[in-house]
This record gives structure tokens, sequence and C-alpha cells, in this order.
């Protein structure tokens, strides 16, 4: 996982914007956070808010049905619907009959393997849904030898330019196309490229 973002000033308010948009908001709540800064966590209100906001959010997570499998997380390692603070205070079906509560926990462990590889198909095949929706708006396209393209800089990686420099490499030449959607790429002086472009 990558959270890295650089900041102009390292503010507790920008921090604490930092880590809920692009590390808590795009890869769940991280087991640690690493920082050359480690006062701005451990400090005021960020560390305050952590401490107090992440039970809740934990629970929030474990409890919420996942549209890719229509399970919680909680059900499919626990076997059962997690029992939630209201049912206990207003009395409900699950909460009323303790013998009839203890008996469906009995049942719902028995089941609780198949619960969850229905579970592992449904996601699949939500997968597969989504996969094909993507799909369905991409519009294919090849290169012939000859063409003409441009690289796109992030994909070589050969240095870190900052985000003032170019977005693209080249212009390069196809030399030769592979089956497998690579192509040889060679500058306009003849020299070959020792990288192949992916286009899939």
């Amino acid at each position: 996982m990558d959270g890295a973002k650089p900041l102009a000033t390292t503010m507790r308010k920008q921090v604490e914007k930092l880590v809920w948009e692009h590390i808590v908001c795009r890869f769940e709540i991280p087991q640690e956070i690493i920082s050359d800064n480690g006062k701005l966590f451990a400090e005021g209100k960020c560390h305050q808010i952590w401490t107090e906001e992440l039970p809740l959010v934990l629970w929030a997570h474990q409890t919420t049905a996942k549209q890719s499998n229509g399970e919680t997380p909680y059900s499919l390692v626990n076997g059962t619907e997690a029992v939630l603070l209201a049912e206990i205070q207003v009395l409900t079906s699950r909460t009323a009959n303790l013998e009839e509560t203890k008996e469906n926990l009995r049942i719902n462990l028995d089941l609780a393997e198949q619960r969850r590889e229905a579970a592992l198909i449904g996601e699949a095949a939500y997968k597969k849904s989504i996969k094909k929706y993507y799909n369905k708006r991409v519009k294919p396209s090849t290169f012939k030898v000859g063409d003409n393209v441009l690289w796109l800089n992030s994909t070589s990686k050969v240095e870190y330019v900052g985000k003032l420099g170019p977005t693209w490499e080249g212009p390069y030449i196809i030399s030769e196309a592979f089956r497998n959607g690579s192509y040889k790429l060679e500058t306009y002086n003849g020299q070959a490229d020792s990288s192949h472009l992916e286009w899939s």
C-alpha cells in the first residue's frame, strides 16, 4: 500500500485530511502508519480522534454487508450476525428467547462453511460482472509496425521527474509487434529500446 503524498506544510489538519482521504477511504483502516514526523499522530486531536473513532469504524465495517457477496465480515468469521446494542435494549426475536437463540447459533455454526463458500462464489460472480461492465466500455486498440507512439513516463519509471516533469517519453516507432500485445520500440535514430510497450 502506498499512501505517500507530498505536503507543502505538515499542519495537523492537513495530516488528518491526508490520512482520512488517501489512506482510510482508499485502503481501509491501516494496522500501522510509518511516519518521519510522528508527533502529528501521537499528540492532540488527531490521536484523540483516532483512538476514539477507530473501534466504531471497525465495528461498522465488520457489521455492514458487502456489496460483493451480500454478507458481513462478522458473519463470515463467526457464523452468525452480530447482536446490535439496539437489539439488547429493545427485545427482538433474537434476544427474547435465549434457548431458541442458542439453537439458532448452533445451526448457524454448522452452516458457516457453506455460507463462506456461497459468499466466495457470489464475490467471484460480482467481480465477473464488474469486469464485464468495464470491458464493455473499453475500445480495443492495436498498433502496427511503423506506427509512432509515446511511452507513459510513469510506466518506465526510469527516474522520478516530479509532477512538473514530462508525462510522456518518445516519440518511438514500433519495430516489431508480438501476439501477446507487446511491442518492440525503437527511437527515430534506429536504436532499439530495451523495454516493451504492453498494450491490452
